[in-house]
C-alpha cells in the first residue's frame, strides 16, 4: 500500500509542469502586444479585491482571477467601456500578464457580450 501510495505522489509531482504548462498554452498570447490572453465567462466578480473569477473558454474550463488596477482599460467590441460592463456570466477578452496560480494582472478587458444579464 505505501508502495503505490509513494507512486502516485510521484506520478503527480512529475506531471505538475507538464499539465501547468499545457493550461498557459490553451490560454496564449496576443501576438501585436505579446501579453498573455485569456477568454472565458466571468463567474463572479470582487470589487473590493478589484478582481474576477472567469471560466477558460475551450475543453479546459480553467477557472481564472483576474486582477485589475486604475490603469486598466474597460472596452465593449473594442470601444471605450468602464468596470460597470463587467457582470457575471458576461465573455470576456482579457491581455494582461500571468502570475501565480491562475492569476492574470489584466492590462485591457473587453466585453464581448452582454448576455447573462
Amino acid at each position: 500500500m505505501k508502495r503505490s501510495t509513494a507512486s502516485l505522489i510521484a506520478l503527480v509531482l512529475a506531471l505538475a509542469p507538464v499539465l501547468s504548462a499545457a493550461l498557459y498554452a490553451q490560454a496564449g498570447t496576443h501576438d501585436p502586444t505579446q501579453l498573455d490572453l485569456l477568454e472565458g465567462r466571468i463567474v463572479r466578480i470582487d470589487s473590493e479585491k478589484m478582481t474576477f473569477e472567469m471560466r477558460q473558454s475551450g475543453p479546459s474550463g480553467v477557472t481564472w482571477t483576474v486582477a485589475w488596477n486604475d490603469k486598466t482599460a474597460f472596452t465593449y467590441r473594442n470601444e471605450a467601456s468602464s468596470l460597470d460592463d463587467l457582470k457575471d456570466g458576461r465573455r470576456v477578452i482579457c491581455l494582461g500578464t500571468f502570475g501565480e496560480s491562475n492569476r492574470m494582472e489584466a492590462r485591457r478587458v473587453d466585453v464581448r457580450d452582454k448576455s447573462g444579464d
